[in-house]
């Protein structure tokens, strides 16, 4: 496989993670893991990486990705705050939006660390956030700006391997931020996997989640 940055400015994805997240989140990066290889073929995606067995509950803070031209399909798993409706429900406390929802302190450790999917939009990163570039990839500072509640696909972590299957690429979800009906779909794929470090932004209000050190492997037969 042979890996390289990802080239050119139009770029949406999809991950795990909401317009704000617990304290423990702001502190600082969060890495993305390993990809060395994988495949796009017959409605399953295939991504595989350096860590073996993948953590299945939010040892690392990140995701993975199928590049496109449009909106991601990004694989993520996290603790500490509630984006998607596979993340198993424990003590909560509710935040501004009907569906973010941000854990106890004592809670985090174990908080809702389900690996889970969203198709998702970023957005160039607002003036006054900290949110770089990836280096050498001709990619502006990027933060999310909507993500699915709903997973668009069924999650399997086998030994280093996450599969994505029974992938539903448009229709409308359930926007996790705002809690209203939107619609999404997802680009046509270029042939890349990619992998992203998420990095919570206070800089600005509300808090950017910016997507950095993006990288890709390409796949295409």
């Amino acid at each position: 496989m042979k890996t390289k940055m990802v080239l050119g400015i139009s770029l949406a994805a999809v991950f795990a993670v909401s317009m704000i997240a617990a304290q423990q989140a702001m502190a600082g990066v969060a890495e993305g893991g390993d990809l060395i290889g994988g495949s796009i073929s017959d409605g399953v995606i295939k991504f595989t990486t350096f860590q073996d067995p993948i953590p299945r509950h939010g040892e690392v803070f990140g995701g993975f990705g199928v590049l496109t031209d449009g909106t991601l399909l990004v694989v993520t798993s996290h603790r500490g705050f509630y984006d998607s409706e596979s993340q198993i429900p424990r003590a909560v406390d509710t935040f501004a939006s009907p569906f973010v929802e941000i854990c106890h302190g004592s809670d985090l450790p174990s908080c809702g660390p389900e690996w889970h999917t969203h198709l998702a939009n970023l957005v160039p990163a607002r003036d006054g956030s900290n949110c770089t570039a990836s280096p050498g990839s001709g990619l502006p500072a990027l933060e999310i700006a909507a993500l699915t509640y709903e997973n668009p696909t069924e999650v399997d972590v086998i030994g280093n391997k996450i599969f994505l299957s029974k992938i539903k690429q448009t229709g409308k979800f359930t926007e996790s931020i705002t809690g209203l009906t939107q619609i999404f779909g997802m680009g046509n794929t270029t042939g890349d996997l990619l992998k992203f470090n998420i990095r919570a932004d206070a800089g600005v209000n509300p808090p950017a989640f910016c997507v950095e050190d993006v990288v890709a492997v390409n796949v295409a037969p």
